[in-house]
């Protein structure tokens, strides 16, 4: 479960705010106020927001890591992109 007084802080979402921006809004309350401590959060096992604490969905926040960490096509100057060899 999440921390006490996790869900009032995150129903008092802002106006076009989504709800997933109001959790990140508590983990850096929760955290302190520092974000640097919400990336390094170690209470994977103790909340259930914790896979929401980027504000964005598990899933999205995988494929952005996935696209910024991965395997980056090789571009040589005087070679048209995309060819191979």
């Amino acid at each position: 479960d999440p921390l006490p007084g996790a869900l009032p802080l995150i129903a008092q979402t802002l106006p076009d705010e989504r709800p997933v921006r109001a959790i990140r809004r508590y983990c850096i309350a929760c955290c302190g106020g520092e974000r640097a401590e919400v990336r390094t959060c170690d209470a994977r096992d103790r909340c259930a927001l914790w896979s929401y604490r980027f504000g964005v969905l598990p899933e999205t926040y995988r494929k952005v890591k996935a696209r910024l960490t991965g395997p980056r096509a090789l571009v040589l100057p005087g070679l048209p992109a995309g060819t191979n060899g």
